[in-house]
């Protein structure tokens, strides 16, 4: 059973920080992530980057459908995990024929949301949305099946794997399968991309430094996880590529250098 090829990419202050970015900063990180990856197959994102997004284009209160059977709060909860039985043990439910292949589908990717929550906001916006061509959500057995029979109406395929949460190796397992995805960018928060870098999950990390400090006390990383409690436990990096920019910005990719079985 075969994953895809996953690489973890944010944007972030010199201090390591996700807030505060500068709106001038969006432009050069897709740019950048056109230049070095492309076509991906797959962007794997959560309500947590989508909600804030589409409402300041829309608006928080606008009329574009919500998720129903899902909970308003913006707090954030990814709802995934990583169980050590991997696959064997979860089930996958999918609620249409396969997708069509890359290239069926011009070059556009497809959008991953990990959902398991039904937290998704402004569906309208992203349905007609002109940067990928279909939908994919991730959901759990304990997703509200009323959420579940508003994807199928839609039309937008829905895998479940995990008991409460979803189990992201198995629905990563089944993305390769089933709809054909080979390749994977990440674009979330440091809580997804901590359960992802903890499983063991990703091949690549790349970060656009942009020229700022943010300072504070709150947490805000691109890897948020469990404390580390001996040595072997810190995941070892092999740089693949520096590129500075006229603007300031920098962006440094990486290798995950793969665990010792």
């Amino acid at each position: 059973m075969t994953t895809p090829k996953v690489v973890v990419y944010n944007a972030v202050s010199v201090d390591g920080r996700l807030d505060w970015l500068a709106p001038d900063v969006i432009g050069p990180y897709y740019q950048m992530a056109a230049t070095v990856w492309s076509p991906f197959d797959a962007v794997l994102t959560t309500p947590d980057t989508l909600n804030p997004a589409y409402d300041k284009q829309v608006g928080a209160a606008s009329s574009s459908e919500s998720s129903p059977g899902g909970s308003s709060s913006s707090t954030s909860n990814t709802a995934c995990t990583c169980p050590t039985g991997g696959a064997a043990s979860a089930a996958a439910e999918w609620r249409q024929d396969d997708i069509p292949s890359v290239e069926k589908r011009g070059g556009k990717c497809i959008l991953v949301i990990m959902d398991s929550r039904a937290r998704i906001r402004h569906w309208d916006q992203l349905k007609t949305s002109p940067w990928w061509s279909y939908i994919v959500v991730l959901a759990s057995n304990r997703t509200p099946e009323e959420y579940k029979e508003f994807l199928h109406r839609k039309n937008i395929p829905c895998i479940v794997t995990g008991e409460t949460n979803v189990d992201i190796r198995a629905a990563l397992i089944h993305l390769n399968s089933r709809f054909g995805i080979n390749n994977i960018r990440a674009d979330c928060g440091g809580t997804l991309n901590g359960v992802l870098l903890r499983c063991n999950l990703v091949d690549e990390v790349a970060v656009l430094f942009a020229p700022t400090l943010v300072g504070g006390q709150t947490h805000s990383s691109i890897f948020k996880a469990s404390d580390v409690t001996q040595q072997s436990q810190v995941m070892d990096l092999t740089l693949i590529a520096t590129t500075p920019t006229e603007s300031g910005l920098v962006f440094l990719r990486y290798k995950v250098k793969p665990k010792s079985s």
